[in-house]
């Protein structure tokens, strides 16, 4: 990949060697420290699709207010540091009076190699695995750009809550979506769609529009970096 060329190119340029960190001894990567010097909401642009493509009203408890989502740095939570998240409470609107709502994260994650990554993916997908509804609906594996990837969405056994839960591996960095909201209640009751889109449009958008064009902006900002 193009990456393992810029890595190459530069420690070369800074006098290192792979393993070299000058400040501490300990182990240094570029690409790993690049990535954790960005500002996570910046990157993902503030999940605008997302607000744009589920028609997200607003964000709820977010510390910077209803118009965005909460940006999180490397190293900024304390449960889970390794992340760059940005993340947030989502109101889609009352239907009927019915408040519809949920939570949305999209994280990435940087690692000093690909074979830390590999390793770092099978951990975290327990946990994607753990967060998933009481049924599992569908669960789709990633192919190219990615190294490895899942969608998993599933739903509560009443039907109130569908979950979704991304995790994939390009190289040396992860991307993990975790995204909950109301379940469609009306056109569960036969009634017309609750939402501007169907679960299965919305996986669709996920893995052919969104999660695409992540890739390539990771990637061409890492192209960038020198």
């Amino acid at each position: 990949m193009a990456i393992a060329a810029l890595v190459a190119l530069s420690l070369t340029a800074c006098g290192l060697t792979d393993g070299d960190d000058p400040a501490n001894g300990e182990s240094f990567d570029p690409i790993a420290t690049e990535i954790r010097s960005w500002e996570p909401c910046e990157v993902l642009e503030d999940l605008r699709p997302f607000v744009d493509f589920m028609g997200i009203e607003e964000w709820v408890a977010t510390k910077v207010g209803p118009e965005h989502p909460d940006s999180v740095g490397w190293s900024e939570a304390n449960l889970d540091p390794d992340a760059l998240n940005c993340a947030g409470g989502i109101d889609l609107g009352a239907l009927d009076s019915m408040p519809r709502v949920g939570g949305l994260s999209v994280k990435i994650v940087p690692w000093e190699d690909d074979e830390k990554a590999a390793t770092m993916y099978d951990d975290r997908m327990r946990f994607v695995e753990e967060r998933k509804g009481d049924v599992e609906d569908v669960r789709t594996e990633l192919s190219d750009p990615w190294d490895a990837g899942v969608l998993i969405a599933s739903s509560a056994e009443s039907g109130a809550t569908e979950y979704l839960g991304v995790l994939a591996r390009d190289g040396r960095w992860l991307i993990e979506i975790d995204l909950s909201f109301t379940g469609e209640y009306f056109a569960q009751q036969g009634g017309d769609p609750d939402y501007p889109f169907t679960n299965g449009e919305l996986h669709q958008w996920l893995l052919e529009t969104y999660l695409p064009s992540v890739n390539s902006a990771v990637n061409d900002r890492l192209a960038e970096f020198e």
